[in-house]
């Protein structure tokens, strides 16, 4: 199973438990609540066949989309391409989207660019401290040509940079979520998660599983809510928890012979904690 988590305008998130399927194909938004496309790769296959992407952005607009799946690079990682974001530059949308994962973990941003072409390159995981460098708003200009990519602060030439790529076609598949359970969550039931549940899990991984948060759903007296109940142990301890929420349960997802509907997934405790850093809320 795969899931999702999105952060809202609202003061509320979703979490999106979902099944996969691998295959690559076209998509456009992160968020995966309603789209009409849901059984391709996150990744644009299009744009993952151009390896020579062109864009400009403002250093700070960049520097957020890094610093947002940074978390998620598996700098240490024996495969380098591990070790590198996937940068996606679209031209029609003129959205630039940076993708990292660590087999476990998924994260990605789209941020705003000038896009002349389109095309998809992975950087090292040095880049963020090259341009945290560069100091100011000025513009950055980035030229890709399936080895290497050249980033230069506009209308300096003082400051540039080459960095040594490696060919998107390498990084791993990033499947899109076939929605089967949308919960809402407030940012108090996030941080009581992690605060009463995740820490329980195991940190060790010579049995990945406990590794995991269980997360059972069972459609609740209400059409809108399900039962929740969220577990967590490394062997020594338990912990337990048990929520209402409120819920979409999708049409795929068929009501047993009581007609309540199910769905049952481990999530990786570790995720819990990106999932606060989403949620979190400036005054925190």
């Amino acid at each position: 199973g795969l899931f999702s988590f999105v952060k809202l305008n609202k003061p509320v998130a979703q979490l999106v438990t979902a099944s996969t399927k691998g295959k690559k194909g076209k998509g456009k938004s992160a968020s995966v609540v309603n789209q009409p496309d849901l059984t391709q790769s996150m990744a644009q296959g299009d744009l993952m066949k151009h390896p020579s992407p062109k864009f400009s952005c403002l250093r700070d607009n960049l520097l957020v989309g890094l610093t947002a799946t940074e978390k998620t690079l598996a700098r240490q990682s024996t495969l380098p391409i591990l070790g590198t974001w996937l940068v996606q530059a679209d031209a029609g949308a003129q959205v630039v989207t940076i993708f990292s994962t660590n087999l476990e973990i998924a994260t990605w941003r789209g941020v705003s660019a000038v896009v002349k072409d389109s095309g998809s390159i992975c950087v090292p995981a040095m880049t963020d401290d090259a341009i945290r460098n560069w100091l100011g708003q000025a513009r950055i200009d980035f030229v890709g040509n399936g080895k290497a990519c050249l980033a230069k602060l506009y209308d300096d030439k003082r400051l540039a940079a080459t960095l040594k790529c490696l060919p998107a076609s390498e990084f791993p598949l990033i499947p899109r979520v076939i929605p089967q359970l949308t919960l809402s969550l407030s940012r108090a039931d996030v941080r009581e998660i992690q605060a009463r549940v995740a820490f329980s899990a195991a940190k060790e991984e010579n049995r990945p599983i406990l590794t995991a948060v269980n997360l059972a759903a069972v459609s609740g007296k209400q059409a809108d809510s399900a039962q929740v109940t969220l577990a967590g142990a490394d062997g020594f301890r338990l912990a337990v928890l048990e929520k209402e929420w409120l819920a979409v349960w999708a049409d795929c997802v068929k009501p047993d012979a009581k007609g309540r509907r199910s769905l049952n997934v481990n999530i990786p405790a570790s995720a819990w904690d990106e999932f606060r850093a989403i949620a979190r809320h400036p005054d925190d």
